[in-house]
């Protein structure tokens, strides 16, 4: 592993207990499971619609604590509670899962409360009093940043705005159970664009970057920053999901954290105008001034595919992941980050005082440091 990457809070408060992860084989999700494997005192039961785990991140396996749970369809109560069933003693449920409909919020609201309420209700249903917590992973989309300019830096204490937003109905959710009487806890995290490796996620920035570079490369061209000025100059941030696992078992075991949600970032602020080049030139590319360009439509051509598939074959790449082009990169949500032409950043005092302390990264050097390890691991062509 690189060691740009997160570091270790001095204290996680993590005594082990029984976990099951949603949404196993997502950005998040994939890294929480293998955070957990890695720390020891965990029993993870990992949950997607797969039926067998496998990290490219992780070659020698997530060993014998780590179990992979298949459910076909989290929307189907039936199909989560006997998929559930014979998992004993669940102390702490991780909901990583995410859908969307594209277009439709409130769908999307119906839909993502849904896959919660199956899951916590699954697990209390086996009548197990062992549940502690319940983790219910959210965005910046609470402050309505998809929407437009918001207030920064933006805090846990902002008013809402009008719903539809998914997020809200889970922490609803998880908070009117407690008050309720429910016998465990609840936290939420709010990171801004998360950043590690993930094949076929929604929104996943890094496989852009990387996957852009390697093309530009191979094409003989400048790497431009494909957005607007404004969002090239803009002051945002963004947050290492290794770090984000941290968080989220720390929020998970530590009583000061009990019941509440947080801003998580890597700790500091940037501009691409600052990080962009220093990307260009570790990676050896000529940097020229940005070009607003669609990703959406630019990179899904003929002559890309057929770049790309140049590239894994001058760096012998055979895995599936990386062969399947159309899954590997988002280029929506590429285009939707760096059209972005407004300031997007959130205060995280709540959650360091709270204890956290692992938020001290460089975000240029975790840029360099994620990238050097898709080479290193020759999981993308760089």
């Amino acid at each position: 592993m690189s060691t740009r990457g997160a570091e270790a809070p001095a204290s996680s408060g993590s005594k082990g207990g029984v976990a099951l992860i949603t949404g196993a084989t997502g950005l998040v999700g994939r890294y929480l499971v293998m955070h957990l494997a890695q720390l020891g005192g965990w029993k993870v039961y990992a949950v997607s619609r797969k039926d067998k785990l496998q990290y490219e991140e992780m070659p020698e396996g997530l060993g014998d604590h780590v179990a992979a749970v298949k459910v076909d369809d989290l929307l189907n109560a039936n199909a989560v509670s006997s998929a559930l069933q014979g998992l004993p003693g669940v102390t702490h449920i991780f909901h990583c899962a995410y859908l969307t409909s594209g277009s439709d919020q409130y769908k999307d609201a119906v839909d993502n409360l849904a896959l919660l309420k199956h899951v916590v209700e699954a697990v209390e249903a086996r009548g197990s009093a062992k549940l502690r917590h319940v983790y219910v992973q959210a965005g910046a989309k609470w402050y309505g940043q998809h929407l437009g300019k918001y207030k920064t830096p933006a805090k846990e204490s902002d008013c809402r705005y009008m719903p539809p937003n998914f997020y809200y109905d889970m922490v609803d959710y998880v908070q009117a159970r407690v008050a309720g009487g429910a016998d465990w806890t609840w936290s939420a995290l709010l990171p801004n664009p998360v950043i590690g490796y993930s094949p076929g996620s929604y929104m996943n920035l890094l496989n852009a970057v990387a996957a852009y570079a390697a093309i530009c490369k191979e094409m003989h061209l400048p790497f431009r920053f494909p957005g607007s000025d404004a969002a090239y100059d803009a002051l945002t941030e963004c947050c290492d999901v290794r770090l984000l696992a941290e968080a989220i078992v720390f929020t998970s075991t530590n009583p000061a954290a009990a019941n509440a949600i947080f801003n998580v970032s890597n700790g500091d602020v940037f501009r691409w105008n600052e990080v962009w080049p220093l990307i260009g030139k570790h990676l050896g590319l000529e940097v020229a001034p940005p070009q607003a360009v669609s990703l959406a439509t630019a990179m899904t051509t003929p002559d890309k595919q057929q770049a790309w598939r140049a590239l894994l074959k001058q760096h012998n790449i055979k895995h599936a992941a990386a062969a399947a082009y159309d899954k590997l990169v988002p280029w929506g949500f590429t285009d939707f980050c760096f059209g972005m032409g407004f300031d997007y950043f959130q205060s995280v005092t709540k959650l360091r005082r709270a204890g956290f302390e692992g938020m001290k990264l460089d975000t240029g050097e975790m840029w360099m440091g994620w990238l050097d390890e898709l080479k290193q691991q020759r999981i993308l062509p760089l």
